[in-house]
């Protein structure tokens, strides 16, 4: 039992329809109980993960109703808790930094059509002490999504991109090996009401194969019918 306290501090300046914007902070991880004494896949040596990030960034008004959003992190972390695919326990890696750009931009074409756009540039994302970069995570990502709104009535699609990636084939020799990239289209209709929204979304509607983890076939195209409150 303990406790920790993490402290973070941020500025902007802001003239006109523009903002500049700085932050620097530190966080903590503790191992979760899963992670810690999950039936033989518990690790119970496990440190608590700990990082130091800042970040610059760029936000201004665009076009009507717009907004653009340009984004550099870099962050480092100590003894950074992660899944081994080969003796399926999680562990931890020394030391890591990871650095990157992010963009975003946000439009409305017109009273009832609405657009937006992101982009992750993952530039390093490595273990110090081997130089090589850590698996699953793509080196590009983004999407793009276009939308109706119309009185109670939203429809939207998205399109979503996820780069090629190491990874680790999940049988002998588990070497290292790289996943392919993909992209997955996502249509959403929904009707908000006073007090319920009832939607339906399309998940992968080209049914587009691909694997998120080398070695495991992710869901094909898949309906969701359903009712927030």
């Amino acid at each position: 039992m303990g406790g920790q306290t993490w402290p973070r501090i941020a500025a902007a300046i802001v003239r006109g329809g523009t903002k500049w914007r700085a932050a620097f902070g530190r966080g903590f991880r503790a191992p979760s109980l899963g992670e810690l004494y999950y039936p033989f896949f518990g690790n119970p040596k496990l440190s608590a993960e700990s990082n130091r990030s800042y970040e610059l960034g760029y936000d201004a008004a665009m076009g009507r109703d717009g907004l653009f959003s340009l984004t550099y992190f870099n962050t480092r972390y100590r003894n950074l808790i992660t899944f081994d695919p080969v003796t399926f326990i999680s562990q931890n890696i020394g030391r890591v930094r990871s650095d990157g750009i992010e963009l975003g931009a946000t439009q409305h074409v017109s009273a009832n059509v609405y657009t937006s756009f992101s982009y992750t540039y993952l530039h390093r994302n490595e273990d110090e002490k081997t130089g090589l970069r850590l698996t699953r995570r793509p080196k590009h990502s983004g999407s793009l999504a276009t939308g109706y709104r119309s009185g109670a009535m939203d429809t939207n699609i998205v399109i979503l991109h996820t780069g090629e990636r190491e990874d680790t084939l999940a049988i002998l020799p588990f070497t290292r090996t790289t996943n392919r990239a993909y992209t997955t289209i996502d249509a959403n209709v929904q009707y908000r009401l006073s007090r319920f929204t009832p939607f339906v979304k399309v998940e992968n509607a080209t049914n587009k194969k691909y694997e998120e983890v080398v070695g495991y076939a992710s869901p094909t195209r898949r309906v969701i019918i359903g009712i927030k409150f």
